[in-house]
């Protein structure tokens, strides 16, 4: 019976093992399929997301290729298909992407597709852009800011075919202005004046400024000057130029502080005021009152202050119609304190801040990009840093006709206007 009982409990043990081997085998295998699966499915998602990566690289490529031959075929860009039907093929992190243009005639108005297929280890993903093209160069804002516009006050008159006035932040009103356009903020209006208005919106969609950057203009400069009081005069033909140092003597009325500014003080200054496109490697202040026009163009890395009571039209032999609406275009801040005879025609434009008052009469726009100071000034080798104004202000009984002129690129303008990710 003993012998009977224990081969019992022998098999017993012995079916108890198994079924825990099987057990333990089961849950092995369960667990390497689950790690198996998991490693597979990060394998896929790696590749997913490298395979968008691959897509957008290959809209950024196709967009390039676009925008840099848009200025010469503005009429054929849905042509630009080349070989296999593609506008653009490469190969990026182990994987390809081609990209191809679809949409109609692509004229003023219209709009055409990017379409980017990125590939990688069986992965796919395509990302779209719809592209714009727009009668360009213009400007619905008479005065178009980045952050506050701190004060319009006193009894401005904004007029002209384009007189809407827009901040991308809060816009304080205490004067009394005369606005035939829309005043528009993406924050707040607060409105303790008793001013006219066409409309007024608050909440309204931001409105993306052009970037301020002084050394896209330097090549259209006539005259240079330098933070070491050097003028480079640049004469036509074989493009050489004539130096002359203005440190001791003026040069046509202009003086210079050696590392911190060019300053025009004249009123009648001894060889007439200079017509010219001028580019300025720092600081500029114009405070003299000549009683002629003067036909000038100033772009300066540093900031721009003008007082007196002149006269003042862009140069406007560029060949570039951006560039022959340019006034005044800091890469710091811009200051105006006008006077009643005090004219200003064409575009001012502030990578910082902008204050006007007193009296001025201005035919134009004015764009403030309000970037930080100091770090955010745009100078390559200019004078010293300074800040002149610390927000945006428009202060005293200026008149603002605006004509609608801005900082296109070319007669027209290639703009995205949506974007979206396809997983196939």
């Amino acid at each position: 019976m003993n012998t009977l009982s224990n081969k019992h409990q022998r098999g017993a043990v012995l079916a108890s093992a198994l079924i825990i081997l099987v057990s333990l085998t089961m849950i092995a295998v369960s667990v390497d399929y689950r790690n198996t699966l998991g490693e597979m499915m990060a394998a896929n998602q790696r590749d997913s997301v490298n395979a968008m990566m691959i897509a957008e690289n290959g809209i950024e490529v196709a967009y390039t290729i676009v925008k840099s031959n848009y200025d010469q075929l503005p009429a054929s860009i849905c042509n630009f298909n080349g070989e296999g039907g593609y506008l653009a093929q490469g190969s990026v992190s182990g994987g390809s992407y081609a990209v191809t243009v679809s949409g109609s005639n692509c004229v003023p108005g219209s709009s055409a597709i990017l379409s980017s297929v990125g590939t990688v280890n069986g992965a796919v993903r395509q990302v779209e852009i719809v592209l714009e093209m727009k009668s360009g160069g213009g400007s619905k804002y008479a005065i178009l800011t980045d952050t506050d516009i701190d004060s319009i006050s006193g009894n401005p008159v904004i007029t002209g075919a384009y007189a809407d006035v827009h901040t991308n932040s809060d816009l304080n009103i205490s004067g009394n202005p005369d606005i035939s356009g829309t005043i528009s903020a993406s924050g707040d209006i607060n409105n303790d004046g008793d001013g006219t208005f066409g409309g007024e919106v608050q909440g309204a969609s931001t409105v993306e400024i052009p970037h301020i950057y002084p050394p896209t203009f330097s090549g259209f400069a006539t005259v240079i000057f330098t933070p070491n009081c050097i003028v480079i005069q640049i004469l036509g033909g074989g493009g050489s130029a004539v130096l002359a140092d203005a440190s001791d003597n003026k040069w046509h009325g202009w003086d210079c502080s050696s590392g911190d500014k060019w300053t025009m003080g004249d009123s009648d200054p001894s060889g007439g005021l200079y017509d010219a496109f001028y580019y300025i490697q720092g600081n500029m202040v114009i405070s003299g009152s000549p009683d002629v026009l003067w036909k000038a163009s100033f772009v300066a890395e540093g900031y721009i202050e003008i007082s007196g009571n002149a006269i003042f039209e862009p140069w406007g032999q560029t060949g570039d119609a951006t560039a022959d609406n340019i006034l005044f275009y800091a890469g710091n801040d811009l200051k105006i304190n006008g006077n009643p005879d005090q004219d200003f025609f064409g575009i001012l434009a502030t990578h910082m801040d902008i204050q006007i008052s007193g009296n001025p009469n201005l035919t134009g726009t004015i764009i403030a990009e309000n970037e930080l100071h100091g770090s955010g000034q745009q100078v390559q080798s200019g004078q010293e840093v300074k800040s002149l104004v610390d927000k945006n202000e428009f202060n005293g009984n200026m008149i603002l006709v605006s004509t609608g002129q801005g900082l296109g690129g070319s007669s027209q303008e290639l703009a995205v206007t949506a974007w979206r990710e396809i997983i196939h």
